[in-house]
């Protein structure tokens, strides 16, 4: 009889019997130190655990997963919830039945396949590293028995066979895993060490490596206390601070609103910056814009100055002949949410020709006039079928008592001759507002610069 281990960790003795022609059974028992340690009362004998199994016959090595802990409650207890035995393929004749004993059973262990504890000390089975892939088995099968072998993995009954090359697979990949995070983890030690010192030090503060890898980046943020906002990030924060709100004292309360405001300043920013960034981009469809106000619909409530929601984008306003053509779409047909007057939006292209020279003066371009036509049109058949369309459309909560038109077009002139003729045509035009792509971008701006304190209307960028 031998002992297993190191100097320093010897919990208990392995005994080895014979179980008939074919099998032999290893038996552990605690130390005296570990009985100690147990609390074990002296007077009573432990019963030796049953912890591995030879088979000659089936030519494997049965594995019995306990905990060696020298505590009372878990000594010799079963190590897994479910999981009892690990079979794993081995060459075992006869003969090594009958001269078994603990230090060939050593030399037995220590061919396991990897991932698998080699030494009896620590209670055999799969290490603590590999719980979840243990727990995942057991919450997905039910399996007390995990057959490793050849072949394809399966589940029958009890028995949850995995292949010896699915089972290295998992391994290997959890050792990535770990080997990230020990990574991840030791970049933002050292980003925060660092910082910490500078505080004394006046260093210049260290940024944490977040790596290459997508998963490293994202242990690194979770290890720093970074938190990545996304859909869901962003949809949890809003219940969780709904909930919250109505148990909070005002000044909490009042905590909560500068939060939010912060939030829709970085929002605005962000609508800000795409802006600017279309509007320097030539030949963009219109396409591209209607996208980016369909992304973005409170913009065009700002041409109106009165709250407005969108109902529908690409919306038929009617128009449809006898034989389904000619049907009127406009850009976006929205709503005052006060009042639920209709509004129609037509979007046409920032380079979009505004004005012609005419005798002296500047006269609106074929574009610019076109599309004043084209909206008016569009009210028109709207309000033809408006009872029908209403009827059809999912928010029947809707009036048309007096259609607002907006097209929203061009760019304004830089000449001041131009300027002026543009603005007496478009304050001669009743019921149609007429903004430009830079008028729209500077509501954004002044919107924007009010939330954050600064002086309204001022521009800014």
């Amino acid at each position: 009889m031998a002992t297993f281990g190191y100097a320093d960790l010897v919990r208990g003795f392995l005994k080895v019997e014979q179980a008939g022609a074919d099998r032999a059974v290893g038996l552990f028992s605690p130390t005296q130190e570990t009985l100690r340690a147990m609390r074990f009362p002296p007077d009573e004998v432990f019963q030796p655990v049953p912890v591995l199994e030879l088979d000659s016959a089936a030519q494997t090595l049965t594995i019995r997963p306990i905990q060696t802990q020298p505590t009372m409650k878990l000594f010799g207890q079963p190590k897994y919830k479910i999981l009892r035995r690990i079979v794993v393929p081995m060459r075992i004749d006869r003969e090594l039945i009958l001269r078994a004993d603990a230090d060939l059973i050593r030399d037995l262990l220590e061919g396991l396949p990897r991932g698998l504890t080699q030494n009896v000390q620590f209670g055999l089975g799969l290490p603590k590293v590999y719980a979840p892939l243990v727990e995942a088995m057991e919450e997905q099968t039910g399996c007390s028995t995990l057959r490793l072998g050849d072949g394809s993995s399966s589940v029958d009954a009890d028995i949850l066979t995995m292949s010896l090359d699915d089972f290295e697979a998992a391994r290997a990949e959890t050792d990535r895993i770990i080997g990230r995070a020990n990574a991840a983890a030791a970049n933002v030690k050292e980003a925060f060490a660092h910082n910490w010192i500078s505080r004394v030090t006046g260093r210049e503060m260290r940024p944490y490596k977040r790596g290459r890898h997508p998963m490293v980046g994202s242990i690194a943020d979770a290890a720093s206390g970074h938190l990545p906002i996304n859909g869901d990030t962003v949809e949890r924060l809003s219940e969780m601070l709904a909930m919250q709100a109505k148990q909070m004292p005002a000044a909490r309360v009042r905590d909560l609103a500068r939060l939010r405001q912060n939030v829709e300043l970085a929002e605005l920013d962000l609508i800000v910056e795409r802006f600017e960034e279309l509007l320097s981009s030539d030949g963009l469809p219109e396409s591209t814009w209607q996208r980016f106000f369909g992304e973005n619909p409170f913009v065009l409530s700002l041409v109106f100055g009165s709250p407005m929601v969108v109902i529908q984008g690409q919306a038929s306003v009617g128009g449809t002949s006898i034989t389904g053509a000619g049907g009127k779409i406009t850009d976006f047909l929205a709503k005052n949410s006060v009042t639920n007057n209709i509004a129609i939006f037509e979007i046409k292209r920032p380079s979009t020709e505004l004005l012609k020279e005419y005798r002296g003066v500047f006269a609106p371009a074929k574009e610019l006039s076109g599309a004043l036509v084209q909206v008016m049109d569009q009210r028109y058949q709207l309000q033809m079928e408006f009872p029908v369309m209403r009827l059809k459309s999912p928010d029947k909560i809707m009036e048309s008592y007096a259609v607002k038109l907006c097209v929203i077009i061009g760019r304004m002139p830089e000449d001041p001759e131009r300027i002026r003729s543009f603005e007496m045509f478009r304050g001669s035009m009743n019921g149609i507002q007429v903004v430009t792509f830079d008028e729209l971008l500077q509501h954004v701006r002044i919107l924007r610069d009010f939330l954050r304190g600064g002086p309204a209307g001022s521009v800014s960028d």
